[in-house]
């Protein structure tokens, strides 16, 4: 079920109106219909509100059943889908990227240490 499905039927339950929800997040009924949808991805600060608004765990609009969805925040606060295979893959390659950099600077500290050991007997002489 997509974030906007669980938003709806949270509403729903709580008995509240697109106009009231709308409302409380200070955008129009329209705006906030299109996030029911699946339109528009709501930024975290709204679904923040949303979860106060609703009396929700904002936890529990982005586990997904199947699985757990990872809703990725970007520079301009739109929220992103991302499925958690997708993101472990990720993780993975970043961890590898990140071992061999490790090694890299390990390499270049060794080389470091080496010159200044050469430079230090050259200027003993």
């Amino acid at each position: 079920m997509m974030i906007g499905e669980k938003i709806r039927q949270a509403r729903e339950a709580k008995g509240l109106s697109q106009e009231y929800v709308a409302e409380q997040l200070g955008i129009s009924q329209a705006s906030y219909s299109n996030i029911e949808r699946g339109e528009t991805s709501p930024n975290i600060k709204r679904l923040m509100k949303l979860g106060e608004v609703l009396e929700i765990d904002i936890a529990d609009l982005l586990y997904e059943e199947k699985g757990i969805t990872l809703y990725i925040n970007n520079n301009h606060g739109t929220i992103t889908e991302h499925s958690a295979q997708t993101m472990t893959q990720s993780l993975e390659l970043a961890l590898q990227v990140i071992a061999s950099k490790n090694q890299e600077i390990t390499t270049l500290k060794e080389m470091l240490a080496t010159y200044k050991e050469l430079i230090e007997r050259l200027t003993q002489k």
